[in-house]
């Protein structure tokens, strides 16, 4: 019964391994996206990406149960760019529905059926409105979709890569589950973002992807060009300024003892 009680307890917690999860089963799948011999042959509807989607739709619904505890923040941004991220897309030849996207809503309605309560998917929008760190949350989930794909990416030093990235996203997610202090939590997810664009950078730098391709040399050291450099790292200055800004609304409010 005390067993029973403490798994309960630690699924509605924090949850620093639980929001790590989906990044981590995300860069199993990329391993699998690009090394497709390391799998045995399965049938379709066991492709890896369509059993990520899987999980973390499950997350999704395991947490809207259990009142929508703070780790399951990682499973909804995850179910909502992989839904968007499949929706009419080709896998394995076959042309996935544009309406995949629909199973996200379909998880968090059918969680409220569940529990037979709205009260988690009002948590879910205050702790948004409370919490403006989770903007940064969504952000770093975004570039770590788009960074550990590597899509289209033959270096012969991939596998390492790929793992590397994926230590730096579950690190900076579980750290940033652990944190109380706002700042230092967006900090964390700054530091980690930037740590997989530079791991993505040196990626580029030291494979000729031009020649694997057949492209053109323009004299581009790498894919990422200045613009969409200084955009990325506008996009980290905005994460950072959402830790500061969570953190002074929290101090003014604890001053008028709200």
């Amino acid at each position: 019964m005390m067993g029973n009680q403490s798994v309960r307890g630690a699924l509605a917690g924090g949850g620093g391994w639980l929001a790590a999860l989906p990044f981590a089963a995300y860069g199993l799948l990329s391993l699998a996206f690009h090394y497709p011999r390391f799998l045995p042959s399965f049938p379709f509807w066991l492709n890896p990406i369509l059993i990520f989607y899987g999980l973390v739709l499950t997350g999704l619904l395991v947490g809207v149960m259990l009142g929508f505890p703070r780790w399951a923040y990682a499973f909804l941004f995850w179910a909502m760019i992989t839904g968007w991220w499949l929706a009419g897309m080709r896998a394995d030849g076959v042309l996935l529905a544009r309406s995949l996207w629909v199973a996200v809503p379909v998880a968090l309605v059918s969680g409220v059926l569940l529990r037979r309560s709205t009260q988690p998917l009002k948590r879910m929008l205050a702790g948004l409105w409370r919490d403006w760190t989770l903007l940064a949350f969504g952000f770093f989930t975004f570039i770590g979709w788009f960074v550990v794909l590597f899509d289209e990416n033959h270096h012969p030093f991939l596998y390492g890569f790929i793992l590397v990235a994926t230590f730096l996203l579950v690190t900076a997610v579980w750290f940033y589950s652990r944190l109380q202090n706002p700042l230092a939590r967006a900090l964390v997810l700054v530091g980690g973002a930037a740590g997989v664009v530079i791991v993505d950078l040196i990626n580029s730098l030291t494979w000729d992807w031009r020649a694997y391709y057949n492209l053109r040399d323009d004299g581009q050291l790498s894919y990422y060009s200045p613009l969409g450099l200084i955009a990325i790292a506008g996009l980290l200055g905005v994460m950072a300024l959402t830790g500061y800004l969570t953190r002074r609304r929290n101090s003014k409010q604890t001053l008028n003892g709200v």
